[in-house]
């Protein structure tokens, strides 16, 4: 389908713009379904007055492996929810929109590899929240930006500049998991390079929220 396939350049077309509203709509559907995800989970776990911080990362313990894909979904608080909601929904929004046909297994691949290195690498305590997954995004998008040179995306990596910018210059020693979604942007850049190059070929306890 060329909804999937066409990626946005720097000229327009009224064709192209056309197509880039298909795209942009469509591109709604999973970050909004994330996002209400997210909100039923806290309002049930409210609701019911249930602690689900065990489904979160508890690192070098085998009771803290499955919250290498549940860490994410769980978080402390609704001030906690609320701070991860904007930037997940547009930053999710944007690797769909510019990255289609990659955009899932490149979001999945930041959700896994940040897990696995809290899992592996931060202090002994139930880490929960998206904020890992928020700044892998961030990063990728950040970066993808220059490494294109195309001039959305670059205009991308400048707001993330602006909303971001603690991610790559402040001090997050206080966030393990921040840290850890910057390490898994490594993985997804040489999985993002292997695809372009192979279509060159083709064409030619305590608990740390995060």
């Amino acid at each position: 389908m060329s909804v999937f396939r066409y990626i946005p350049g720097n000229h327009y077309t009224e064709e192209q713009k056309q197509l880039d509203k298909r795209i942009f709509r469509h591109s709604l559907f999973f970050p909004t379904f994330l996002i209400v995800l997210l909100w039923l989970i806290r309002l049930f776990e409210t609701e019911f007055h249930l602690n689900l911080v065990q489904g979160g990362i508890y690192p070098l313990h085998v009771k803290g492996l499955l919250g290498i894909l549940t860490a994410p979904l769980v978080h402390g608080s609704f001030s906690h929810l609320m701070a991860n909601t904007v930037p997940l929904f547009l930053l999710t929004l944007a690797l769909l929109f510019f990255y289609r046909d990659l955009a899932y297994r490149i979001f999945f691949l930041i959700w896994i590899i940040s897990g696995i290195f809290v899992w592996l690498g931060a202090r002994e305590a139930w880490h929960i929240g998206a904020s890992g997954v928020i700044y892998g995004l961030a990063a990728f998008l950040f970066m993808s930006g220059i490494v294109r040179n195309n001039v959305r995306l670059l205009t991308i990596s400048i707001i993330v500049v602006f909303l971001y910018g603690g991610l790559f210059w402040g001090n997050l020693s206080h966030e393990t998991r921040n840290f850890m979604g910057r390490a898994s942007l490594g993985r997804c850049f040489r999985y993002r390079a292997g695809c372009c190059l192979q279509e060159k070929r083709t064409s030619r306890g305590t608990t740390s929220l995060g």
